[in-house]
């Protein structure tokens, strides 16, 4: 065996630390005492085998949460500053709801990576999550709790309903000889995310290279100037929210010129008649198309006190009545109608009063029928918790809503057992004949 110093210093202590040893190798050391007189035998120690000196990384930094989802989440982490000696082979990850103080495993086993998608959260439930580093000693100490997130469907940008083929979905009013005013429908659906405004393009057809004519509209209607007499345009609009823009929204071709404008408003708009589903409305032409046919009628819908109008019927309507089912929304609504030709829309003829929605007041009468057809009405009763009376005086004479002083209504039936059935959305006043 062949002695190697280990050190040409002077070593004064009794203890010193020697670098350099290769791992699993065997070493024996011995040591000699010196003086001004010379040096000593050596004193040799066992043997001994070098190992190396592990413990558990570190705390990974607190995870960052993307891409949530209505089921699943992404988390990030920076790894540990000290890995404890040893390489790190993974994280665990743990979660916890915002109710719950117990942590519970996200993963079965350690993910090498520092990104992972937690899967099969439940949708509207809030988390917390939390990262352990683990090297071949073991894991270390968890890192700091994330923030906590509650699991839904993210937020994209808008989508308008693009397969609305026989419906304009951008309509034209005021038509001129160098302007237009353009009317369009919010989309449907705003991703999640309130519509901040609009974006309006314009093309002169046939070219296909399109121009934008402002990029933030507030509302839903916009009046372009500067237009060509004669010349044919095409419009389109974009919906936008924090999270994007829409695919565009394509309205019809026009062409501004003089010799015709929108039509006249349309007649009175009424209720023809109603039963506990339905409302069957009516009105009448206008009384001038301005230059150009009538192409349908447009009837709009919105939830008072709400502003924005909707189109009740996804189509135009061809005729002058309507028949349209209850909105199962039990609120009152308030309902207009529009004509519509070439230069577009006209002002709306409105309902003169607000209907509800599918919650009707059913009063049932029991009668008598003479030959006279007069009438003895007994046994009122109201539903929906409503107060009831009874009347079982001879000749009353039922004034019925939009049927001021008739004692015929198209809001009744009458069965074969000798009930009335009687609906109405309005209280109903009775006086003596």
């Amino acid at each position: 065996m062949r002695w190697k110093p280990v050190t040409d210093d002077n070593i004064t202590n009794l203890t010193y630390e020697v670098k350099g040893l290769k791992v699993s190798k065997e070493y024996v050391f011995r040591i000699k005492a010196q003086n001004q007189f010379g040096i000593s035998e050596p004193l040799e120690g066992h043997e001994i085998t070098s190992i190396e000196q592990f413990d558990v990384p570190g705390s990974p930094s607190a995870p960052t949460i993307s891409k949530v989802t209505a089921d699943s989440a992404v988390l990030s982490w920076s790894p540990p500053s000290s890995d404890g000696g040893a390489r790190i082979i993974g994280y665990t990850i743990e979660m916890r709801t915002a109710t719950s103080p117990r942590w519970v495993k996200a993963t079965l086993t350690p993910t090498p990576d520092t990104d992972y998608r937690i899967t099969r959260l439940v949708k509207g439930s809030e988390y917390e999550f939390r990262v352990i580093a683990v090297n071949r000693v073991g894991p270390g100490k968890p890192s700091e709790p994330s923030h906590t997130i509650t699991i839904e469907s993210p937020a994209v940008a808008p989508k308008f309903d693009l397969d609305l083929k026989y419906m304009r979905p951008i309509t034209v009013s005021g038509l001129g000889v160098s302007d237009a005013t353009l009317t369009w429908y919010p989309p449907a659906d705003d991703g999640g995310s309130p519509i901040s405004g609009y974006i309006l393009e314009s093309r002169e057809v046939p070219s296909r290279i399109w121009n934008k004519v402002s990029s933030f509209i507030g509302g839903t209607s916009y009046r372009v100037s500067s237009l060509k007499e004669g010349k044919e345009y095409q419009f389109r609009v974009r919906a936008e929210n924090k999270y994007g823009v829409s695919e565009p929204l394509e309205g019809g071709s026009v062409t501004p010129k003089s010799d015709f404008d929108v039509p006249a408003t349309p007649g009175p708009l009424m209720v023809k008649s109603m039963d506990a589903d339905h409302f069957e409305f009516s009105w009448t032409p206008p009384p001038s198309d301005r230059g150009a046919p009538i192409e349908g009628y447009i009837m709009e819908k919105r939830e008072t006190p709400q502003t924005s109008w909707q189109m009740a019927t996804p189509t135009p309507i061809k005729d002058t009545t309507l028949r349209l089912p209850k909105p199962k929304k039990v609120d009152d609504y308030e309902f207009r109608v529009r004509a519509i030709n070439e230069a577009g829309l006209s002002r709306p003829v409105s309902l003169g009063s607000p209907m509800r929605g599918r919650e009707t007041s059913m009063i049932t009468f029991s009668f008598l029928l003479f030959s006279d057809v007069e009438m003895i009405l007994c046994n009122r009763t109201m539903k929906e918790g409503k107060e009831g009376k009874t009347f079982c005086n001879p000749k009353f004479v039922v004034i019925f809503p939009h049927a001021p002083g008739s004692t015929h209504s198209p809001f009744s039936t009458v069965t074969m057992t000798g009930i009335l059935h009687l609906y109405s959305l309005n209280p109903l006043t009775f006086k003596r004949a």
